[in-house]
């Protein structure tokens, strides 16, 4: 059983870092939590418009762990089991988004709303 939880550990985290990169983050092996976190604080101090970090960060606490992305901004690590849950949620994510995106309904959204 630890072989498969290492497995899950590595491949999860590995996961997590790859659909942060696809989302647009410069930094290597960075966890979306920690990029939400970093968000999250610049919206609160007034830095950006964007309040996707606190979005994603409610979110987490509320599905993983109670103030999951703090710790990750302080460095402390989480326990394997959320770590693994929010690497699940996050491959789910993916895969509704990529399957909405296939099926057309994403940018048909963004061409009623008039964002593009």
């Amino acid at each position: 059983m630890g072989a498969l939880w290492g497995y899950l550990d590595r491949n999860g985290f590995q996961l997590d870092c790859l659909l942060n990169t696809l989302r647009g983050c410069r930094k290597e092996n960075t966890p979306i939590s920690l990029s939400a976190a970093e968000a999250e604080q610049a919206y609160i101090r007034g830095q950006t418009a964007n309040p996707w970090g606190c979005w994603v960060c409610r979110w987490l606490s509320w599905t993983v762990e109670r103030h999951h992305c703090f710790f990750q901004l302080r460095g402390k690590s989480t326990r394997r089991p959320a770590a693994i849950w929010a690497g699940l949620q996050l491959l789910f994510v993916a895969f509704v988004l990529g399957a909405l995106m296939y099926w057309g309904v994403i940018p048909a959204l963004v061409r009623g709303v008039g964002w593009s």
